[in-house]
């Protein structure tokens, strides 16, 4: 077995441990994959594995109804869970498994690649829909509506046409309609509709009750007094289960508006009772147009007392009568709703065309729509359920930002809070060098997702899970390459800064002593430069991709970094180990999900398939192991925190820091 390599100069500079978070290899190889026994090697160097789960891998058994009934053998009818378990159980017995721990994380609809097939195809019909499950009171109950935009475009088969920013279409087995109306440059055809790629509203009565039925009934399969022989041998080592909210093991309600000008938040209601995470764009007092969440449940004040809207990103106001507070989410919003694609909870066929809305996705529709029975918001609702499951293991959702613009985090903060009055855990996935960044210059929010925030403001969570970001873009992933030096090929090597107005330019161009390297997968987004002649340049940057036939990652510099060509170093993607693990342990993470590239440069092998699908192998990347990932890995292990730790302040000019 592999042990890992202890540094004496780097270890001396780990501090006072913390709360030690799990290390989780979530990209873990199957038992049947020849990357499994090369995988086992790593097992003593962390906590445990990681397992995606399709639903429809699980509940296949009929094109009207869920699986019923729980049976290790699976034959046909009951939830097929043989394969999932045949693979937890080769590494529970695999002899290096001993007081490791598997997280299951739940994948109710894709998470990419813009046409959904891991949702049950049961869920569409209209047998389930009319099922007394679903519609208890009987008669015509709405269809499943799945839905597409320029984000989500489906197979091609429903929906045809051009996307474009603002459009998009809806669709369920009996109906279809494209926006904005009349002329949105989609087109329905091939009714009856049979196939739906699209991306179901997850709220909807036919997936929220078969998806609960799911989670009901694995919560039951690995119980240790429920649970089947298999289950129950699996019961103890689940670290817990993240359900996927919408798109993957996450919580994105794709589609669900277009365009950036789409905004479906409330206004502040006067003299009402709100949930905790009610979010509202508030119409006075308010000149930003940001969108405030309540921080508790709570009657508002009357339409003379209503609060002072701080107009600081981040900032909270005081009390609002017995709502103890709102914060600021640093989003402004326009005050356009045409672009919503989505229906409200019951559907094109229940006469709620383009009714989503911030709050019923997140806490409560019935202040917004008082009048349709509808009640409970979906992630109010979804919390409130798997606290009512008392499962064996914890539960987890990712806090996610939300519509309609990208950096929306009063979703995150809203679902934080949701997670966090249900005893539920709760997370993101994708930490990255860039939070470090945005904490120490102090700019809103502090991380993505706001994760450091409600990670502090919510200790008592049973999970605050982060997963590493992909170590590079379009499936090329790997922890960095070599910058090189002087006497490389010419003009592919060290990074050249140029003259600009303001700012000078920096471009990087790696290569081995030799061979000219692609470190294109690393452009548009964060990197780390570590290790240049030019110790100005060791730092994070945010990277673009220059223009041109050959992409190679660019950045702003200070005008104090003079023009010229600096050599050396290595430039590292934006999951690098040595700024992400360290600031995770400061920041009350419990579980640090890992991408499996990561460990194999770490520790110098092949567990995982290479690129264009997977890892980027050497020579083109750089080539493990390497000791520090290694050593900054077993101080993560041990609550260790300090390895390369972010410094209070910004490096000259706004966007860099150093470390």
């Amino acid at each position: 077995m592999k042990t890992i390599a202890v540094v004496t100069a780097l270890a001396a500079t780990a501090t006072m441990a913390q709360n030690a978070p799990l290390v989780i290899a979530f990209q873990a190889p199957a038992s049947t994959s020849s990357y499994y026994t090369p995988f086992l090697s790593y097992l003593p160097n962390i906590s445990g594995i990681g397992v995606s789960v399709p639903w429809n891998l699980i509940d296949n058994c009929s094109a009207t109804t869920h699986c019923v009934g729980q049976n290790d053998t699976c034959p046909s009818g009951v939830y097929q869970w043989c394969g999932l378990d045949t693979m937890l159980l080769a590494y529970i017995n695999s002899g290096d498994f001993g007081g490791k721990k598997v997280v299951i994380i739940v994948y109710p609809e894709n998470d990419s690649g813009g046409s959904n097939t891991y949702t049950p195809q049961y869920v569409f019909s209209s047998t389930w829909a009319a099922s007394t499950e679903v519609c208890p009171s009987g008669g015509s109950c709405p269809l499943q509506d799945v839905a597409v935009c320029r984000a989500w475009q489906g197979n091609g088969v429903s929906v045809t046409g051009t996307f474009t920013t603002n459009n998009g279409a809806v669709w369920n087995a009996g109906a279809c309609v494209t926006y904005p109306q009349p002329h949105s440059g989609l087109t329905c055809s091939g009714a009856p509709y049979g196939e739906f790629s699209g991306f179901p509203v997850v709220y909807e009565k036919p997936i929220l009750v078969a998806y609960q039925d799911f989670l009901t009934a694995l919560a039951q399969h690995y119980n240790p007094a429920t649970g089947t022989t298999n289950g129950k041998k699996i019961a103890p080592y689940i670290a817990y289960v993240r359900a996927g909210m919408a798109a993957g093991g996450e919580n994105n309600p794709i589609c669900a508006t277009t365009g950036i000008t789409a905004t479906t938040s409330s206004g502040w209601p006067s003299g009402k009772a709100v949930p905790a995470g009610y979010v509202v764009l508030p119409s006075v007092n308010n000149a930003g147009g940001y969108q405030f969440v309540a921080d508790s449940a709570g009657t508002t004040g009357g339409a003379l007392a209503q609060p002072a809207w701080c107009q600081s990103p981040g900032c909270y106001t005081g009390p609002d009568n017995t709502v103890s507070r709102w914060r600021n989410s640093g989003v402004p919003g326009g005050t356009s709703s045409g672009n919503v694609i989505w229906p409200g909870p019951q559907g094109l066929g229940g006469l709620e065309p383009q009714l989503f809305i911030d709050n019923g996705y997140l806490g409560t529709w019935a202040l917004n729509n008082p009048t349709s029975g509808d009640g409970a918001g979906y992630i109010a609702t979804m919390t409130s359920f798997l606290s009512s499951l008392n499962s064996s293991f914890p539960w987890d959702i990712s806090s996610h930002v939300g519509p309609p613009q990208l950096n929306n985090v009063a979703y995150a903060d809203a679902e934080a809070t949701l997670a966090a009055a249900n005893g539920i855990g709760f997370g993101m996935q994708s930490v990255n060098i860039g939070d470090g960044q945005a904490l120490a210059s102090g700019t809103f929010p502090t991380s993505r997702n706001d994760w450091v925030a409600n990670f502090q403001k919510y200790p008592g969570v049973p999970v605050h899970h982060l997963q590493t970001a992909n170590p590079g873009n379009n499936g090329v992933w790997w922890a960095g390459y070599p910058i090189g030096g002087a006497n490389g090929p010419a003009g592919a090597t060290g990074i050249v800064v140029t003259s600009g107005t303001g700012m000078n330019t920096a471009t990087v161009y790696c290569a081995s002593e030799s061979t000219a390297v692609d470190c294109s997968p690393l452009a548009n987004d964060y990197v780390y430069v570590g290790g240049n002649a030019n110790t100005a340049l060791n730092a994070v940057w945010r990277a673009a991709c220059t223009s041109g036939p050959t992409c190679y990652p660019t950045f702003s510099v200070p005008t104090a970094i003079s023009p010229g060509t600096y050599y050396g170093g290595n430039l590292w993607s934006l999951n690098y180990w040595l700024i992400t693990m360290p600031f995770a342990v400061q920041h009350e993470a419990s579980s640090i999900e890992v991408y499996e590239c990561d460990l194999d440069y770490a520790f110098g092998g092949t567990t995982f398939p290479p690129a264009p699908d997977g890892c980027n192998p050497p020579p083109v990347g750089l080539a493990g192991d390497d000791p520090t990932y290694q050593l900054v890995l077993q101080n993560t292990l041990t609550g260790q925190p300090t390895m390369t730790s972010v410094h209070a302040g910004t490096f000259v000019g706004t966007n860099s820091t150093q470390f």
